[in-house]
């Protein structure tokens, strides 16, 4: 879907890599944030090609997610956008606040009300948009429904065990300390990615009917993980695409079912 070597910042001799670290998928649109110092700007490809750039929000991104001409970010704040005919920004709709991140003091009971956005993303399942932090209680942006919770995770020898609120699913994996994430819940799927750190790819994403039948699993790229990065979209109609960083270039790949 993308390959572009423009969104690669890499000093050999020091060992650091910059890349994006979210994109989106519409249609056949995929929108990249581009965050290197010099030129933070969201960048548009259709059917693999360029087709324009656009000024990034202020506090743009955590993360990213782009329907049609609607843009959401999330920073210090979640915002919803409008790309206008021609224009070479976006034109802001509304802003929705959000509770700050929570200092953490070590050494004392965990805080239940212990808010980190660092790691977060914009999640829509069949009844509404969340914003989702790294830790803490997701906030509805849109709709009126309830936000998809963590599920219980366990392993049992080179099992992960996850407990789904619909289903339990026992998943055979590579190494003792693989981990299950849960990645999406629409229309009557939900998608989980197992990842254990052997053997030549990244992990694999299982999908799953809210009953707990197994449809489908995908198999993901190695790449280079930067830190609270996106490298997973799961789109409305169930299409799994994957941010690939190298060295040398990033590209944004269309995964098939196994």
């Amino acid at each position: 879907m993308v390959n572009d070597a423009s969104l690669i910042e890499y000093n050999p001799g020091g060992g650091e890599l910059h890349g994006p670290v979210t994109f989106s998928v519409s249609g056949d649109k995929v929108v990249i944030d581009n965050e290197l110092p010099d030129r933070p700007r969201l960048v548009i490809y259709r059917n693999g090609r360029k087709v324009r750039t656009l000024q990034s929000p202020n506090d743009c991104c955590i993360d990213l997610r782009v329907e049609g001409d609607r843009y959401w970010t999330l920073g210090e704040e979640a915002a919803e956008y409008v790309l206008k005919e021609g224009a070479d920004r976006l034109t802001q709709v509304r802003r929705v606040a959000l509770p700050p991140d929570t200092e953490s003091n070590l050494g004392t009971a965990p805080d239940p009300d212990y808010v980190q956005w660092a790691g977060g993303l914009l999640q829509r399942t069949d009844t509404g948009l969340f914003a989702v932090p790294f830790e803490g209680p997701p906030v509805l942006l849109e709709g009126a429904g309830v936000a998809p919770t963590d599920p219980d995770t366990d392993n049992e020898g080179k099992t992960v065990v996850i407990k789904d609120p619909g289903f339990t699913a026992r998943i055979r994996t590579r190494d003792t300390e693989a981990t299950a994430t849960l990645m999406a819940r629409h229309g009557g799927y939900v998608y989980y990615e197992v990842a254990d750190g052997v053997g030549p790819n990244w992990g694999y994403i299982y999908q799953f009917t809210t009953g707990g039948t197994l449809t489908h699993t995908y198999t993901l790229h190695e790449g280079y993980i930067q830190t609270s990065n996106r490298t997973v979209v799961i789109t409305d109609d169930g299409q799994v695409y994957q941010l690939v960083i190298t060295t040398k270039t990033a590209r944004v790949l269309h995964i098939p079912p196994n």
